[in-house]
């Protein structure tokens, strides 16, 4: 799912697509959408979610956020595990409550994730996509080069790539990134 659309691009381009732009708008955004999803590992859209974690120090940090509900907390072989949440983005289990080896490694489902994607992720997407639309994919990224004395200049699909980000985009990605530790699975 594209975390923008060609209405959003119009917005902040000030004019409507041409045809040539319009034609290709919907793959670019929905390109952009997901390397945005690969470098944060949001998803930025409500769902059902499954996470397979190592329960470190007693709890496991949910990945996707807002966190809305946990629905169940099993461990790797599906027998239900006693669990809290915070209300958060934590989940708290009881790695003691059966004998034998303590819980390691959990399942947990649990709804998240915005209604909307955020207004500052929908802005990256489209600068983002505009410049690709601007550029031609064939096209190299090197502007212009010169010998003598030197001169050497990169446009911004040199400097960022057509799908890659520049950095004031990339704190703006970075407020989002998830936690390191976890594993996803299947969702």
């Amino acid at each position: 799912m594209a975390f923008a659309t060609p209405a959003d691009l119009e917005a902040r381009l000030g004019r409507s697509l041409t045809a040539d732009e319009a034609a290709r708008a919907a793959a670019v955004l929905d390109d952009v959408s997901a390397a945005i999803q690969s470098y944060t590992g949001q998803r930025f859209i409500r769902g059902v979610y499954h996470l397979r974690a190592r329960v470190r120090r007693g709890a496991v940090r949910l990945s996707q956020r807002p966190v809305h509900d946990v629905t169940a907390v099993t461990d790797r072989f599906g027998t239900p595990v006693a669990y809290s949440w915070d209300g958060l983005d934590r989940v708290f289990i009881d790695t003691t409550c059966r004998p034998g080896a303590p819980i390691q490694v959990v399942d947990i489902t649990y709804d998240a994730g915005p209604d909307q994607p955020p207004a500052d992720i929908v802005g990256v997407a489209c600068n983002v996509a505009l410049r690709a639309l601007g550029a031609d994919p064939l096209d190299s990224g090197v502007v212009s080069e010169s010998i003598d004395g030197y001169s050497y200049r990169l446009g911004v699909i040199g400097s960022a790539g057509s799908y890659g980000v520049l950095p004031d985009e990339a704190r703006v990605l970075d407020r989002y990134r998830r936690p390191y530790g976890t594993i996803r699975v299947g969702v």
